[in-house]
């Protein structure tokens, strides 16, 4: 058909001629067997051409054949580009609200209030003490075993406000959060690129999930919705991290503020 057509386009009139051999992938593969059985019992399987109803019809089914399969595997790929659409939407999105957010410091806060709950249900006081200097640790009310999680979530997060206080003194409130916008939007860049990577090698892995008597692309939407939510989430308390742990210089450029730390991350 698509050779039919570019011949139409040149304007030659006439009609189109095609030579098919039955031991073409084309008839080998969509072709019935009993085609050329039925041309064997006929006398009809010399090298000569054959020109038959019989086998006009039977290569007209496998080239539907062929034109069938090719649109399921084009619509299946529609599937799978569909579910990183509708992600790289979100994203879009996402960073516009971020842009255009006039009250960053209270997403910051939101942050960081996800961080305090993440470290306070691992457990993890290491990590709060490493916010801290020896003075300080002295002085904090820090978590302790007996607190129930709903204080040492306050606790906790009442050092992190501390933290970015000291932050906010040294700087203004609005230069810190133009600075914390630029690392927001940095982190889900970076998590993005990651996150392409990561549903590129699923896509590989769950055509074997076939075998298994699964659907290839239900497995691909469920799991790549559990990978898309745990990178939101990532960037959320990647971001709370950032925060905690930038160390401001007065009379240095915006960029320099994050002496180092954003580099080794």
């Amino acid at each position: 058909n698509q050779l039919r057509g570019r011949a139409g386009r040149q304007g030659d009139p006439g009609f189109s001629r095609f030579y098919v051999s039955l031991d073409d992938d084309l008839m080998k593969i969509f072709a019935k067997d009993s085609t050329r059985a039925l041309l064997a019992r006929a006398g009809m399987d010399s090298p000569e051409p054959l020109e038959a109803k019989m086998v006009s019809k039977a290569i007209e089914r496998a080239q539907k054949s062929v034109e069938e399969r090719n649109y399921m595997i084009r619509k299946q790929l529609l599937e799978y580009d569909d579910v990183i659409n509708d992600q790289r939407s979100f994203i879009y999105e996402k960073r516009d609200e971020i842009i255009a957010d006039g009250h960053f410091y209270d997403r910051m806060k939101s942050c960081l209030q996800e961080l305090a709950e993440d470290v306070a249900a691992k457990g993890n006081m290491g990590y709060v003490l490493s916010l801290l200097s020896k003075e300080e640790i002295e002085k904090a009310d820090l978590p302790k075993s007996d607190d129930s999680s709903e204080e040492k979530v306050g606790k906790i997060m009442a050092i992190f406000e501390s933290n970015v206080n000291r932050k906010r003194e040294l700087i203004s409130e609005v230069e810190l959060c133009k600075l914390a916008k630029s690392i927001y939007l940095r982190l889900i860049d970076a998590s993005w690129q990651e996150h392409l990577e990561e549903l590129a090698a699923l896509r590989e892995s769950v055509g074997l999930r076939g075998y298994a008597q699964k659907n290839p692309l239900t497995e691909y939407k469920v799991e790549g919705g559990e990978i898309f939510d745990r990178l939101l989430t990532g960037v959320r308390l990647r971001f709370a991290d950032f925060i905690l742990k930038i160390q401001i210089r007065i009379g240095t450029t915006d960029q320099s503020k994050l002496r180092g730390y954003m580099a080794a991350r």
